[in-house]
Formats: structure tokens, sequence, C-alpha cells
């Protein structure tokens, strides 16, 4: 685990609170502990140290220890089981104690014979207790706020130390090994995380579900959410005003571009809502009037304006995930819904979902940088869209949950830039996407075959002139298969202004090009966090230097929520939200700084570098909610929390969502064949995909197998 590393010089009142808390400790375990013992830097008189009381409690026999256990935990002590260290269990203290690292230890296990060694060496050897000071203030300015590599620094030299006290080689090696786990056996141990306020960056689905799961942890004094929209979505809101002629880099390679500038929407003071406008509550109202006043303190005696951003939303846009599926765990879609829901279905439900943590949103409030502070903890700069005030906070821990869809990637083929200028608005994006009638009797090329590209494709299909030319690497597994109205055809190889020509990478070329789609997704981007080192962004195609893609390496009070692709977002976004919600709240422990390390190169390796590094395609993505829900289960129980003290959980994925995974595509190929008809389609049986008849028949296919 990461902790902020501060080493001071040795303060004589640092007995008398190892004392103090001896004395509370005392009358309740009693009759259960051998010794209560001052162990560690605190307990050598001159030693510099961090400002933390360590303390052994020994006790004779398992029995013993669990009788402590309950004991402490009856007191308001928070146990943290053993961390890999056999013989040692770990506890947090109450809020409000005297900083300490508390540990039951059995009487003659390999931690306590350490801390003990360890401390009476140093007690006895001036020469050792000067140069080991000396050392850790070196480490601790080399490392201040990575308190595993500070105790992996150390290591060898507590080593020569024990070794002097006639350890042998196996036994070391065992200490050493055992001093990689957090809160190892020798020199300090780690803390636990110190999270009492956290900023959320974000109030789309990612953002809600962390906010909820925060609040139902009931550990943390602040939670807030930025959202520099007027509602909660994220990009479930639909601007189609927004997105008419809109200008853009073309190509688009890089990551590292500002923050989105506002686009304002300006309102009579007295007037009445306009059609779909939203309010800073995330309501919808709907007037025949021309003019609108959103409301709860949006606009002034005069005049208003509200702060709208592009969305990659489009006017006919159906999720391509069936509503079962697609569904946060507690909070299903409206039965009456069509099977695949149209965006503003999806919008409308997100604001439903968020009713338990709206007063927790700061709403047209924009977050222009996020900055390491001391001792872990962030510096974040917002900015009231509506007034331009700047405000700096501090926060323990930072959840970044803004997506990935604000900077489309356009790739740099050779000619791109000529054509885009010598036919300027030729060249889209499909997040400037809006209907396809904008296409009719034009010669389009679309880019890209991915779920925007298939279903932007078959609706310009219907309208442009045919056939539809389609640029793919390879078919999609979730295309519908061959179409006269579309002429697949492999990457482009370069663009020609003479005669608007476009050429393929087999050769062909296509001239009188009126329009030029890219449905090629976009760069990874996180412009408020540019000044952070190591950089979580290069060149965009992935973000850099995290666990399980959700916590940052080097300092993990910042999390990422919703970086993996090819997933079913709700259902990760909350398993995500939970993990993050324990690991802060101190239930679960995050590994080593090294063995998360191991993690993000094992899947460099099996992945790649680029792009696919966060590409979880079926079913990996199954695994990866399960792996989630299985940590997060491991949470120690805590008295007052739902679930009879685990907390709030998302769904472990079962039988049913493999199965309905796994045939998606195929579901989604079934609903659209319906054609006006699919409107009424709400279940998956009715368009005859039955997972109860499916069972039934697998339960007979493999008993004619054993007949066989």
């Amino acid at each position: 685990m990461i902790s902020p590393v501060i080493v001071e010089d040795y303060n004589p009142a640092w007995p008398s609170d190892f004392e103090a808390i001896r004395a509370q400790l005392r009358p309740i375990i009693s009759e259960s502990a051998l010794a209560i013992e001052h162990v560690g830097s605190t307990s050598v008189p001159g030693l510099a140290a961090k400002p933390v009381i360590d303390i052994d409690i020994v006790v004779k026999s398992p029995e013993d220890s669990r009788h402590v256990i309950m004991k402490l935990q009856s007191f308001g002590y928070k146990h943290l089981g053993n961390k890999g260290i056999v013989g040692r269990e770990a506890f947090l203290a109450p809020a409000g104690a005297r900083r300490q690292n508390l540990y039951v230890c059995l009487e003659g296990c390999v931690a306590l014979r350490n801390h003990l060694l360890l401390r009476d060496h140093l007690r006895k050897d001036g020469q050792a207790r000067e140069e080991y000071g000396g050392l850790k203030k070196q480490l601790a300015a080399r490392h201040p706020d990575d308190v595993d590599r500070y105790c992996e620094a150390k290591t060898s030299f507590i080593m020569g130390i024990l070794k002097q006290h006639g350890l042998g080689d196996e036994e070391l090696r065992g200490i050493e090994e055992a001093n990689k786990v957090v809160g190892g056996p020798i020199g300090e141990m780690s803390c636990a995380f110190d999270v009492k306020s956290i900023a959320i960056i974000g109030a789309g689905p990612s953002g809600l579900a962390a906010a909820k799961f925060l609040l139902a942890e009931k550990a943390f004094q602040k939670i807030e959410v930025f959202e520099q929209r007027s509602t909660v979505g994220g990009v479930w809101n639909y601007t189609p005003e927004d997105q008419t002629d809109v200008a853009f880099t073309v190509p688009s390679t890089d990551p590292h571009v500002p923050v989105d500038e506002p686009i304002w929407h300006e309102y009579a003071a007295q007037g009445d809502l306009s059609s779909g406008s939203s309010t800073p509550n995330g309501s919808r109202t709907t007037t025949d009037s021309s003019s609108s006043s959103p409301p709860n303190g949006v606009h002034d005696q005069k005049r208003s304006k509200e702060a709208h951003f592009i969305s990659p939303m489009y006017e006919r846009l159906e999720t391509n995930i069936p509503k079962p599926l697609m569904r946060f765990s507690d909070t299903p879609f409206p039965e009456h819904l069509q099977l695949f829901p149209k965006h503003q279905d999806v919008e409308d439900y997100l604001v439903q979902y968020s009713r338990d943590v709206q007063h927790l949103i700061h709403f047209q409030t924009q977050v222009v940088s996020v900055r390491p502070a001391l001792v872990g903890k962030w510096h974040i700069t917002t900015s009231d869209l509506l007034s331009g005030q700047q405000t700096t906070t501090l926060y323990d821990a930072v959840i970044v949950a803004s997506g990935h869809f604000a900077v489309p990637y356009v790739p740099a083929i050779p000619g791109l830039e000529d054509w885009n200028a010598a036919y300027p608005g030729a060249i889209s994006h499909s997040k400037f996407y809006q209907r396809p009638e904008n296409f009719r009797n034009q010669k389009v090329v679309v880019v890209g075959n991915g779920a925007s590209g298939l279903d932007i494709g078959s609706q310009i299909a219907q309208y442009c002139r045919q056939p539809l030319l389609v640029s793919q690497k390879s078919e999609s597994y979730m295309s519908p298969g061959k179409s006269a109205a579309k002429l697949e055809l492999p990457p482009i190889r370069r663009f020609s202004t003479q005669d608007r020509a476009v050429e393929f990478e087999d050769g062909k070329v296509e001239r009188d090009i009126d329009a030029v789609v890219f449905c090629t997704g976009y760069l990874y981007s996180l412009p408020f966090l540019e000044s952070l080192e190591p950089p979580l962004i290069t060149d965009g195609e992935r973000v850099e230097q995290v666990y399980q893609h959700l916590f940052y390496i080097p300092r993990p009070t910042l999390s990422l929520l919703a970086l993996p692709q090819r997933i079913i977002p709700f259902p990760v976004a909350e398993i995500q939200a939970a993990v993050v919600a324990r690991v802060y709240a101190n239930r679960i422990a995050l590994p080593s700084v090294e063995e998360m390390r191991d993690w993000e190169r094992r899947t460099i390796k099996e992945n790649g570098e680029g792009p696919a590094f966060h590409m979880l395609n079926f079913p990996k993505d199954a695994r990866y909610i399960n792996e989630l829900y299985d940590w997060a289960a491991e949470a120690l129980l805590e008295e007052g929390l739902e679930n009879d003290g685990r907390g709030k959980m998302g769904k472990r994925w079962g039988e049913w969502e493999f199965w309905a995974r796994e045939r998606f595509p195929a579901i989604r190929r079934a609903f659209v064949e319906r054609g006006e008809e699919r409107a009424k389609v709400t279940r998956l049986e009715e368009i005859g995909f039955d997972f109860e008849k499916w069972k039934e028949e697998e339960r007979c296919n493999r008993l004619e197998e054993k007949r066989i």
C-alpha cells in the first residue's frame, strides 16, 4: 500500500503516548495478553521516526488471539487480518485515536521476534541508531509518498542487524519475502489509508456509481462530485443543437488538449423551460416556449446561461446492450421500455439512478487541475462556469469518472490534411454525427466497424448513394453480415484532392467522395492531470501506471473508473466503485507496489502496450467483473453497513449473464430485424432467446452424450 512518509526527529513525548495507549488497552485485554510492547522506531530514544506509535500485543495461543481480536473490535478497532504475515493480526485504530499501528502477535512469531530484536539492538548501539536515523531521513526525502519503497530500501540495513543476532540464511530469506507484504514484519509498518474527503470528477454513470458506493461505506466525512454539465448522465446527454458545423482538428492524434470550453445557451429569466432542456438536478421539462429559465439558482434576474458540452449521442441511437444486462444491480430499467433502450430512455434512467446522491453534486463546475499535495493528498482546482471563479481545495483521494469520449481519434493518413483543407466539412467523426438524412444522395465512406461504425453506417446506408463504402481492418463480431447496400473495403492508404479520391490498401480507388465519417474511437485524455509524474497519458492509446485498470500505482489515492473497453459499462462501473470504496475505507487492501507493477507488466505482455491494453473482449469482461466482486467480497465486516455488515455490492455474474453476454450481438441483430416493430419488443424471449429453454436443451444434450 502507498501512504505518505514523514520522518521526524525523535520526540520525547512518544514513550508517554505509548503509555497512554497501553493504559487504555490493558483493562480491555489484560486477561488474554502476555505483554503490550512498544516497538518500531518511536520506541528507540534518540532515533528519527515516522510519528506513529507501533504496538505489539503478545498472546500465548490462537485462542487468546481470537479473544483479544473480539475485545479490540468491541472497543472500536477495525480488524484488518494478517495481511499475509502468519501469527500477526493488524488493526486500524478508532477514529480520533492517536496515530498508531496495532498488532496482535503470537508469542515467538517471526514478526514479534524481529520487532524486539531490532528495537533492543538500536537501543544499545548508538552508532547503528545514528546511521539508521540518517538513512531513514534520506529515504523519506527520496520516497515521500511511497511507504512501500521506503520500507524496501531499508531492508538490507535491518537484515544486517538481524543477522548479527544469529538468524540463519533461511529465516532471513523468509523475513525478506515477508517484508514485501504490505505491513511487513521488520522496520516501520505501512499505514492504512487515511481518507476522509474524496472528490469525484464527473456525474456520468461511473461517477454516480462511485458516489453511491462511497456513501454506503459510511466512512467518509466529505464526498463531492464535480460535473461540468447542468445535469447528470455524462455522455448520455443529447446535444443536437451543439453538433452543427463543428470544427475539429484533422488528423486528431494528440491527447494533450486543454479542458473543453463550454457552449453557452441563454434563457429568459421569466420564461418556461424549452423542450427537453436539462435542469441542475437532472430533471427534464417539456413546454412549447421558445425561451427557458433553468431553476434552482442557475439564472440571474435578467438572463441565465447554461453550459453545454458536445456528447457523442445522436438522434436515433439505441443501445447495443439489452436492458437486463446493461442495468445497475439496484435499479432495473422500466419494463415497458424496448429491449434496447433509446438514448433518451437511458438518460432518464440515469436521472432516476442519481436520486440518492444528487445532493453531493456541484453542477456546472469544471475541474481545471488535479495536482499532488504533500502526504498523499491532492489539490483540486475547480471553476464555477457561471461566475468564472476558481477554487482550490485539498482532498485525501480523487476518483476520475469523466470517461474517455472527449477527444476524437482520426489517424494521420497521407493526404488527409490537404483533403480536409480542400473540402471543408467533408471529414467528420462519429462524435459529431446527428442523423442520416444529412448524407442523402451523397457518396460516403464510413471508417471503422465498432458499435458506432456499424450503427451509423447502417443508418447512412438508407439515404446515401449506394453502396455505402465501409473501410475496416477486419470484420466485426457484431456485424450483421453482407449487404448489397454496403461495400466492405480495407483500410485507407491515402487521400487525393484530385477528383476527391480515396485509395484503399488493396489498390482500389474511389472518386467523387462527398463525405468521410471516421468511427475510429477516442483518445484517452486527462487534461486536468497533465502535470502528474509519472504521467498517466503519453500517446493517448491507453492510461499508464494503473493497476486493475483502476488505481494509479505511484499514488493510489487517485483512481480512474471506466477505462476498459468492449465491456458492459454499468456493471463494471459499480463493481469498480465497490472496490475503490472498500480500499479507501480500509476494508480491503491493495497489494504491494511491485505486485501492482507486475500486474501491469503481465497485462502488457498479454494484451499489448497500445489500445488493446484496456480491451476486455468477452469473456475477459465477465471474468474481470467477478474478480473485482470477489475482491470486494473479502472486505472486513463493518457494523451498521447493509448486507449484514458486508456493505453495498454489485452483482457477481452467473450463468445467465455469461449466456446473455455471449449472445448479445445475435440478440441485437434479431432485434433490428424487426424493423419499426422492434419498439414493441421488451423481453429477450420475444425474439427467440429463452435462457430456461436453452438450459433444458443443454441438459438434454448432456444426457444424450452420456448415453452415446
